[in-house]
C-alpha cells in the first residue's frame, strides 16, 4: 500500500515533467527550424534610391492586376518631403534614365525654377529610358520623354492616377 501511495503522489509530478520536457523539445525544434538571419541581408532601400536605381519610368497602375509599382509608392512619398525638389535635382545628376525622368517630372510638378534648365539638357538626348504606361511598355528616347513632360501630358496623366 505504501507503494501504491507513492506512485499516486508521483503521477502529477511525472505528468508535469513529460508536459516540461515536451514544451522544452518544441521550443528546440522551432528555434532549430526558424530561418536565421541572414549575414548578407541587406537593409530596404530609401526612396530617394528606390528612384535613383529604377530600371524603367513607370506613373500609374501598371500590369494586368493594374498594381502600383514600388517606384510609384517611393515617388508620391519622395514629393511630398520638404527636401523634394533637392532630391528631384539629385535624381537628375545621378540617376538611372529612369530615375532622371522622374527628377525631371518631379521638378515640372513642383514647378521648380530649375526645370527649364534640367530640362534643356535632354532636349536633343538620345537616351532610350523604359517607359511603362498600363499595360504597355515603351522604350523611348529622353526627347521625346521631355515633350511629354513639356506639353502636360504625363502631368495630366499623373494628376488623374493621383485622384484614385
Amino acid at each position: 500500500m505504501l507503494h501504491e501511495r507513492h506512485i499516486a503522489t508521483d503521477e502529477p509530478t511525472r505528468l508535469m515533467n513529460t508536459k516540461l520536457l515536451l514544451l522544452g523539445l518544441a521550443a528546440i525544434v522551432l528555434q532549430a527550424s526558424a530561418e536565421p538571419p541572414r549575414a548578407n541581408a541587406k537593409a530596404p532601400l530609401t526612396d530617394y534610391e528606390t528612384l535613383r536605381t529604377a530600371a524603367g519610368f513607370c506613373i500609374g497602375p501598371v500590369g494586368i492586376a493594374a498594381a502600383t509599382p514600388p517606384e510609384e509608392e517611393a515617388y508620391r512619398r519622395l514629393l511630398q518631403t520638404p527636401t523634394a525638389a533637392d532630391d528631384c535635382r539629385k535624381l537628375i545628376a545621378a540617376g538611372t534614365p529612369a530615375g532622371q525622368t522622374y527628377g525631371l517630372l518631379g521638378l515640372k510638378l513642383l514647378k521648380d525654377k530649375t526645370y527649364a534648365a534640367a530640362a534643356a539638357r535632354y532636349r536633343n538626348s538620345r537616351v532610350v529610358v523604359e517607359f511603362q504606361e498600363a499595360c504597355d511598355i515603351h522604350k523611348w528616347q529622353m526627347f521625346f520623354v521631355v515633350q511629354l513632360i513639356d506639353e502636360g501630358k504625363i502631368i495630366k496623366n499623373y494628376a488623374k492616377w493621383l485622384k484614385q
